[in-house]
């Protein structure tokens, strides 16, 4: 299990970096409206770059597929937070009823399933295959239906 600093795993830790100022002072307006949801929203994105990062820089073809099930936490939150972030906002929007709330995690729930069990049925990856590019520790993805 090791790692290596190439280019793209470092832009992924400065976005992480940039990511988690960002979700910091995000935090400290969270009485504003939308503050808390944009605080959330803002830590899937820290988690979702700094896996990628890691993913990026691990060197074991297994690693890197373990850390890319578990960056997909970030990665489905990342659109529900977008829109309860967009829809709290607002100030007449607020007071979000949860009968709404939940139908919006059925995707993300779904997928992060389907990413779990991918080992069983491979409908999510096909395959994974080293990176063509010379010098390269990437990984591409043979993507399924």
């Amino acid at each position: 299990m090791g790692f290596v600093i190439t280019p793209y795993a470092s832009a992924l830790a400065i976005a992480s970096a940039v990511s988690l100022v960002v979700m910091v002072l995000g935090w400290q307006r969270h009485a504003s409206p939308g503050g808390k949801a944009f605080g959330a929203l803002m830590a899937a994105v820290v988690w979702w770059t700094l896996c990628a990062a890691l993913e990026a820089a691990a060197i074991d073809m297994a690693l890197k597929i373990f850390i890319s099930k578990i960056e997909y936490v970030g990665t489905v939150c990342t659109a529900p937070l977008f829109l309860l972030f967009a829809l709290r906002s607002r100030a007449r929007e607020r007071h979000l009823k949860a009968g709404l709330l939940g139908p919006m995690w059925f995707v993300p729930f779904a997928t992060l399933v389907a990413v779990a069990t991918n080992d069983w049925h491979r409908l999510f990856w096909t395959g994974f295959t080293p990176s063509p590019v010379a010098g390269s520790n990437l990984v591409v993805y043979g993507h399924g239906p």
